[in-house]
């Protein structure tokens, strides 16, 4: 595996600390209200690199990645590796907090949009799924408005696929803007395909838009509120890694 050993974009920038999730979500808080810690990430690499090895050779240069990113030879930036995931996302909340200073009307945004049903999940193509998702936001007349966010799946057990989605924060909107948008949606075969949420809580609603880490659902996605999130079995963990 070939890695490039300069520092990225999102590792040169000193975050300011009103905008920094380790300073507005320190450790201190429960574990379910606080950023991540190194102590947690560490447990996470550990974790996703025995499951790896577990999956066979054809994971394991992936799993040697994350042991020598773990060991602090280099850094790996595999969307895998919880500890390169955690600097990314703390680069990318501090800019999403900054940009909802600057707009107006922030919310933030969660659209399903597709299900890939297990087994089939190296068929999704995100590129064309954007695509789908940006045509929508033009037909609502929001083609312009300021968005960012990340793209995320996630295992439904009791309908045996992935489902797809995005978290966006979405700003310069207005209230018949968003009628609009969740008029777009409302032909979904997803129930509940669209949840608007106001911007009340900037640093764990923006700290949500990208995770990097997905989890099995059992329940139905069948109102706003989501169905609790287990450890991914074996095989579904598998898939996703290959994916």
């Amino acid at each position: 595996m070939l890695i490039d050993s300069r520092e990225a974009y999102w590792e040169r920038v000193r975050i300011p600390a009103r905008f920094d999730l380790v300073e507005l979500l320190p450790a201190g808080l429960p574990k379910s209200f606080r950023f991540e810690t190194k102590a947690d990430v560490i447990e996470r690499s550990l974790a996703t690199e025995k499951r790896l090895r577990k999956a066979g050779l054809s994971l394991r240069d992936m799993a040697e990645s994350l042991a020598d990113c773990r060991s602090g030879y280099y850094s790996c930036r595999q969307p895998i590796c919880p500890i390169c995931a955690l600097a990314f996302r703390r680069w990318l909340a501090a800019n999403g907090m900054a940009l909802a200073r600057k707009i107006s009307n922030p919310v933030t945004l969660t659209l399903f949009c597709d299900a890939v049903p297990e087994g089939r999940l190296h068929d999704a193509d995100i590129a064309k799924l954007h695509d789908r998702v940006r045509q929508r936001f033009r037909r609502a007349g929001l083609g312009d408005i300021v968005a960012v966010g990340g793209t995320e799946v996630a295992y439904r057990a009791d309908q045996g696929d992935w489902l797809m989605h995005f978290h966006l924060l979405v700003g310069d909107v207005e209230r018949s803007d968003l009628e609009r948008l969740r008029a777009a949606w409302a032909n979904s075969d997803i129930r509940a395909p669209i949840r608007i949420s106001p911007l009340v809580d900037p640093a764990r609603q923006v700290g949500y838009i990208l995770k990097f880490n997905t989890y099995h659902r059992p329940g139905a996605q069948s109102s706003s509120r989501r169905a609790r999130a287990y450890p991914l079995p074996q095989p579904r963990f598998e898939e996703l890694a290959r994916w």
